[in-house]
């Protein structure tokens, strides 16, 4: 496993994770590094799990015309020359990197004579390769993929790439180094070292930015997580020069034959390898898991306590002083309760009784409803009790009217889980996106008002996510949803300003013009909030070029 920039950092753990006791350079603060796992199959809290069961479910709309036409712009762009390339040195061979694959390679960002970035130890970088994955991921310049597309091993090579193809290009998930900008035209020095293929690689997290390479078959399909106790061989690596995994120095091992055990969720190990919420059953339910477990947003009836790790005290029941206080009901994926509680209910069956450990970051947190003698931080364990909950629907069953009814419902608890703040994004893109797919799947609608509501909900989601995209700097992400609601309802206004904006964010003041024209164009009622943005844009533009004549000022009289 590859975690690069945000990964994993030394002594997450002080117990089982110390950390080496030196780490040289650059690495001694952050672990840039490798680490080799190796995890045996005796799980804990295994009981009856008999096959994967996902609790969140992200839906991709794939749309193949549109891919088409992107590859289309694009070669009509290379041979434009959008993108020129030099070779300094051969490569071996004639094999290259696809798709998918993950890469190791030098690279140094240039602007005129000026090292601007650079991963090379003679140009003053720490002499590590980048490595990520082609196409995937947290995408780099869109110029580096297609180059190295075309690349052998060992060559190197020199990149012009206008704007477009550069840090400006939408699916770029990097930020332009210090000292440029993303509208800048940029040369990039690359060099591939090695690379390994997509079929051993996944990318694991959401930002994009931790890699998974599978070093060997694996001896059975289940995957542990949070309850389990699981058994793992481990070494860390300081990432080598050279690009190949494994060459690194070593700084720290489980010793041979003495594997690390641990349970997913207590805090032992850096939080890049587990989560921070166990659960341990305690009374058997009644029914099936997963099949009879809540595992889709719900309403849940529950009873719970909640006391410190070390303590017996219970700080809150919901079963009042006396015992007697009905149950709670909630509906899951709604904030209504400590995310811990929301996480551990859906792999309960009713009538189950679990312990629920939790660190703070998913117990009380910034919450309203911590109890008293709770702060911000502090691990709790929660007694939970499934009573029952509300089976979910057969949705293939339903009608389209129902289904459309359903996808209004779920935009609307999207919209308010959304309003609670940005730690709450994923949980309204979960709503939105399944209410995506139920209209997508509603193949009965008849009448003219049928497909009119439909489609009204589903750009009203798709412009949601582009929102919430926008907010979270994932820009590719945010022109995708646009451009699907502008594909469903062609110049519809608030799809046009939300990319508009978004490509003012990335300084594309052409396009950006461009979108925001023509929201005055189909709706004359934005014409006051659309001059508004139009000069900030301006003034933002007006800076930036003026930062960018300074700039080639202060490099012309050196």
């Amino acid at each position: 496993m590859n975690s690069r920039g945000h990964g994993l950092r030394v002594g997450a753990g002080p117990e089982l994770f110390p950390g080496p006791p030196e780490v040289p350079g650059t690495y001694a603060s952050w672990i840039h590094t490798e680490v080799q796992v190796s995890v045996h199959t005796s799980f804990a809290d295994r009981g009856r799990y008999q096959k994967r069961s996902m609790l969140w479910q992200a839906v991709e709309i794939e749309d193949s015309d549109s891919a088409q036409d992107k590859s289309l712009r694009e070669l009509d762009d290379l041979q434009s020359g959008a993108i020129r390339k030099a070779t300094l040195a051969p490569g071996e061979g004639g094999a290259t990197p696809a798709n998918g694959d993950m890469v190791y390679a030098h690279v140094s960002v240039r602007d005129g004579d000026r090292v601007l970035e650079t991963t090379r130890a003679d140009e003053g970088g720490a002499g590590v390769p980048r490595a990520f994955v082609l196409g995937k991921g947290r995408r780099v310049p869109r110029a580096w993929e297609l180059a190295l597309l075309e690349m052998s091993r060992g060559e190197r090579a020199v990149l012009h790439a206008q704007p477009e193809y550069g840090y400006a290009h939408p699916d770029c998930g990097l930020a332009p180094p210090p000292g440029a900008t993303a509208d800048a035209e940029l040369a990039f020095d690359l060099q591939l070292l090695t690379w390994y293929p997509a079929a051993e690689v996944r990318v694991v997290n959401e930002a994009g930015d931790v890699i998974k390479r599978r070093l060997g078959e694996v001896e059975s399909w289940e995957t542990p997580r949070a309850p389990f106790e699981v058994e793992v061989e481990c070494a860390a690596r300081v990432p080598s020069t050279s690009g190949r995994q494994g060459d690194g120095k070593p700084y720290w091992a489980t010793p041979p034959g003495k594997p690390l055990r641990f349970t997913i969720g207590n805090g032992q190990v850096p939080r890049g390898m587990e989560e921070a919420v166990t659960k341990r059953r305690v009374r058997e339910g009644r029914g099936e898991f997963p099949v009879d477990c809540p595992l889709e947003d719900c309403a849940v009836r529950v009873h719970f306590s909640v006391r410190r790790p070390d303590s017996d005290q219970v700080l809150y029941d919901t079963r009042g002083p006396d015992g007697a206080a009905s149950s709670l009901q909630f509906d899951t994926g709604m904030d209504a309760v400590p995310e811990a509680v929301d996480m551990a209910v859906r792999l309960m069956t009713p009538g189950e009784l679990s312990l629920v450990r939790s660190s703070g970051r998913f117990a009380y947190d910034r919450r309203a409803d911590r109890p008293e003698g709770v702060a911000d931080g502090d691990a709790v364990e929660f007694e939970l009790e499934l009573v029952d909950f509300d089976k979910a629907p057969n949705w293939e069953a339903m009608g389209a009217d129902a289904k459309i009814a359903r996808a209004e419902t779920l935009k609307e608890q999207g919209n308010r889980v959304f309003k609670a703040g940005p730690a709450l994004f994923k949980h309204a893109a979960q709503k939105w996106t399944k209410a995506i797919q139920l209209v997508d799947h509603a193949f009965d609608i008849d009448t003219a008002e049928q497909a009119q509501a439909a489609s009204r909900v589903k750009v009203a989601c798709m412009l949601n996510l582009a929102l919430m995209e926008q907010r979270s700097e994932r820009f590719s992400e945010c022109f995708k949803w646009c451009d699907k609601a502008l594909r469903e309802e062609e110049d519809h206004p608030k799809a046009l300003y939300r990319r508009g904006t978004t490509h003012a964010l990335l300084g594309n003041w052409d396009e950006a013009a461009r979108d925001l024209a023509r929201v005055k164009e189909v709706d004359p009622s934005t014409t006051a909030d659309v001059d508004r943005e139009l000069s900030r844009m301006a003034a933002r533009r007006k800076a930036a070029d003026a930062k960018q004549r300074r700039d080639l000022s202060s490099f012309l009289i050196r």
